[in-house]
């Protein structure tokens, strides 16, 4: 049987992983809405809000899941746990509909 120990160190790195990792979106989707002329239409930035508002939550979440792991790490506690693995999943689905819309709409289009 896998110890909390272990899971929680698991989840530690892969949360601070993560969070690297959403920046890189976060600079994607700066970089392209940057260069979006002055002169379009509202409606064709609010995508990009969207997505950008999905990986700042996932983001957050990802630093709440390295930081609950720490607070376990120096006093075991249920609650802590559930609350460490809760938020590490969460925090994966704002991230896989950031890469998948950063995929379908930046990089596979051509």
């Amino acid at each position: 049987m896998v110890e909390h120990k272990d899971v929680v160190l698991a989840l530690l790195g892969a949360s601070a992983a993560v969070a690297a990792l959403i920046l890189v979106f976060l600079g994607v989707l700066v970089t392209i809405a940057q260069g979006l002329q002055a002169g379009v239409a509202p409606a064709a930035r609010t995508p990009y809000r969207v997505v950008g508002g999905l990986s700042l939550a996932a983001f957050f979440l990802s630093l709440v899941a390295t930081g609950l792991s720490v607070w376990w790490l120096i006093g075991p506690n249920g609650i802590i746990y559930a609350l460490t693995v809760i938020s590490f999943l969460v925090a994966l689905g704002p991230l896989c509909v950031a890469a998948g819309w950063t995929y379908v709409t930046q990089i596979s289009r051509g």
